[in-house]
């Protein structure tokens, strides 16, 4: 993870529709629906050099200490 132990809310769609190059680079057209198309909206972040933590709703950033669940 980029940013182990924080997490935050951010809004995805619930369905994309993307051109990409399948493995024979030819022109395809992909649907997704729910959480495989968070998934690629995640990966096209990454493409686009962007990270969770540029996108994540204002206040709802949680810090979890591993150390403090443990006790």
């Amino acid at each position: 993870m980029s940013f182990p132990n924080k997490f935050g809310k951010i809004t995805r769609p619930n369905e994309v529709t993307v051109i990409a190059l399948n493995e024979k680079g030819e022109r395809i057209k992909l649907k997704a629906k729910e959480l495989l198309a968070q998934a690629i909206c995640h990966e096209v972040d990454h493409l686009n050099g962007e990270l969770f933590i540029d996108k994540i709703i204002p206040g709802s950033l949680e810090i979890i200490n591993p150390d403090e669940q443990a006790k």
